[in-house]
């Protein structure tokens, strides 16, 4: 009995030891340890991002210092040392292509210097996205980097806005936008308001649209332009208007809907029924002696029809030149003596370089016009029959003329005004401006006067106004 009672108390004693070691330990001394240990590896953590940051070393090169870190969020830290490392280094590489561009370079390599930075530049994005969301893990060591990634992100927008305000000279060759538009010509190939010259010296096609808003009106071309090509657009908003009126030129271009160029230009619009003499028109320079060759409507219903009614009239057959010069004096003669009745002469306008205009199916309709409306509406019955016409225009006056051969060797003038005058009495006052006015009528200066050869005007591509 003595024996098994010593036995107990011996056990409950060793038990009370042992528990007593273990609380000590669990509650007492291990506690202590592990702050110890989390205080260590809260220096070493401090050093880690101290090396990182300002001693902008590589991740490889600071990552020893986390090693054996277990109080901590290990992962976190690696993927902060790693993500910040990639940063600095696509950083630093985007300065550096900054800095390598010399704009004097050909476009292409320009181009691909561009495409880089906008790929880094993207890639620095993303980086900066993901750092942020270890910001609160940081700022259990003491350690905000808010300010470098803003820093980072200035810079990098700063690089992004040459780059973008260059990007345009390096797609755009030129722009044409002109500033007087006379729709009288707006049917010819080069009276377009606004051209545009592209290029594409990037790798890559690129997504345009190309806007042209001229007040009411509007003209859009959506086009790719592939890899190292080139592609010129021409904007013609189908425009209507009766009198002449200012309005705004606006031209936008854009790439996958992020506007990159935008031009605004005043711009002078004129009836298309408006005659204005012009030298050039945007960048183009003009035969401005040609131009009135678009008022000269040979194919229009009532010049046909008023051709027709002269050859029941007169039993005469309108066949231009096959049958020599005095054939073609006969049937000049008769037009015009059919002209003379049937027309009544207004008073010229203020300016002959810039009028507006009774066309052809008005005046004969009408039965009225003054000398220019006159002398257009004689020339487009001229070439509707095959004679070759063409049109005098002296300061404050105009008359018809026309070849009395094929090859324009031969030249007579009417006077168009001289109603009461005989086809012989027109044709004589008509031949008298012509020679006074000649040299005047050659020389191709505005001011004094020009001659316009519809002949020539075709050949050129000045059609009539539809």
């Amino acid at each position: 009995m003595g024996k098994t009672t010593s036995f107990l108390a011996g056990l409950l004693t060793g038990f009370l030891i042992f528990y007593g070691f273990y609380f000590l330990k669990e509650k007492v001394i291990y506690p202590e340890i592990e702050e110890e240990e989390k205080i260590k590896e809260k220096n070493q953590i401090s050093m880690y991002l101290r090396c990182l940051i300002e001693e902008e070393k590589s991740f490889d090169q600071c990552s020893y210092l986390i090693l054996n870190i277990t109080f901590w969020e290990k992962e976190k830290l690696i993927a902060f040392g790693k993500l910040f490392t990639n940063l600095a280094k696509t950083y630093r590489e985007l300065l550096d292509l900054a800095n390598s561009i010399n704009w004097s370079e050909k476009p292409e390599l320009i181009a691909s210097k561009i495409a880089e930075i906008r790929r880094k530049s993207s890639e620095i994005e993303d980086f900066i996205s993901s750092l942020k969301n270890l910001i609160s893990l940081l700022q259990n060591f003491g350690v905000d980097i808010s300010d470098y990634l803003t820093k980072i992100e200035t810079e990098k927008e700063k690089v992004e806005s040459i780059c973008n305000n260059s990007f345009p000279s390096l797609i755009i060759e030129r722009i044409e936008i002109i500033n007087i538009l006379p729709l009288a010509y707006y049917h010819l190939d080069w009276a377009a308001p606004a051209k545009v010259y592209l290029r594409n010296p990037f790798n890559e096609s690129l997504n345009l649209d190309i806007k042209l808003i001229i007040g009411d009106w509007s003209s859009e071309v959506k086009t790719i332009l592939y890899p190292n090509s080139k592609q010129n657009i021409t904007l013609k908003p189908k425009i209507s208007i009766k009198e002449p009126r200012l309005e705004q030129a606006l031209i936008e271009i854009r790439i996958d809907k992020r506007l990159i160029y935008t031009q605004q230009v005043p711009i002078k619009i004129y009836p298309k029924d408006y005659f204005i003499a012009l030298e050039r028109i945007g960048n183009r320079s003009l035969n401005f002696s040609l131009l009135p060759a678009v008022f000269v409507m040979p194919n229009s219903k009532e010049v046909l029809e008023f051709i027709s009614s002269i050859s029941k009239k007169e039993n005469i057959d309108f066949v231009g030149y096959q049958r020599g010069e005095a054939e073609v004096k006969k049937q000049i003669e008769a037009i015009w003596n059919n002209f003379r009745e049937d027309i009544h002469y207004l008073s010229p306008p203020v300016t002959f370089l810039e009028q507006r205009v009774r066309l052809p199916p008005e005046v004969l309709s009408r039965k009225m016009g003054n000398c220019f409306d006159l002398s257009i509406t004689f020339a487009s019955i001229l070439e509707a029959i095959g004679i070759k016409p063409g049109v005098a225009i002296i300061p404050n006056h105009a008359f018809p003329c026309y070849f009395l051969d094929q090859d324009k060797k031969k030249i007579e003038c009417i006077e168009v005004t001289a109603f009461s005058s005989s086809y012989e009495e027109a044709l004589k006052i008509g031949m008298e401006k012509f020679e006074e006015n000649k040299e005047k009528l050659y020389n191709n200066v505005l001011e004094d006067g020009f001659f316009c050869d519809i002949d020539s005007a075709r050949k050129e591509g000045i059609y009539p106004i539809s």
